[in-house]
């Protein structure tokens, strides 16, 4: 399966040295460009793992796709990556899924008939496949280092884990 990402949870994987779940996970990870533009717009420890990741097995879009014209009523309020993700994914043939955080962009994506994967649900899922021991110590990491998690959402987590 494709997955194309949106910003917040690449950077949240990489700051906490996780973005190497995703390899095993999907044939091909895509990042448009803009959203590498977002990502690598603040030098840090995360932007130099993203970059190794882009050598190794991140690919990234080299132009901007257009929305579906029936999406671009529902889009108001999206910035310009998360509209970049779900266009970009829209170009592949099924399945595709987009990772992405932002309420709006979820409830887009799914409209146009993509899947949607959260930050959270990523490393509920690499726990699955025995990437991941534990998935709350990470979400709480992750928060620690300045990504906005709410904590209904921890607690939905370690409902479903167990944690």
């Amino acid at each position: 399966m494709k997955l194309v990402a949106d910003a917040g949870p690449i950077i949240a994987l990489a700051k906490i040295d996780r973005l190497s779940v995703l390899e095993p996970l999907f044939e091909e990870i895509w990042l448009p460009d803009i959203v590498v533009h977002e990502v690598l717009a603040k030098p840090g420890i995360e932007t130099r793992r993203v970059e190794e990741a882009i050598r190794r097995c991140i690919r990234v879009a080299p132009q901007r796709s257009k929305l579906a014209m029936h999406l671009e009523p529902f889009a108001r309020g999206l910035d310009e990556g998360e509209k970049s993700v779900i266009a970009f994914a829209g170009t592949f043939p099924p399945p595709v899924s987009v990772l992405i955080d932002d309420a709006a962009g979820r409830i887009l994506a799914r409209r146009a008939g993509l899947g949607v994967l959260g930050f959270a649900g990523l490393l509920i899922k690499g726990r699955e496949q025995g990437l991941v021991d534990r998935v709350v110590p990470l979400l709480l990491n992750a928060r620690e280092q300045g990504y906005w998690l709410d904590d209904a959402l921890i607690e939905t987590v370690r409902r479903l884990t167990g944690e």
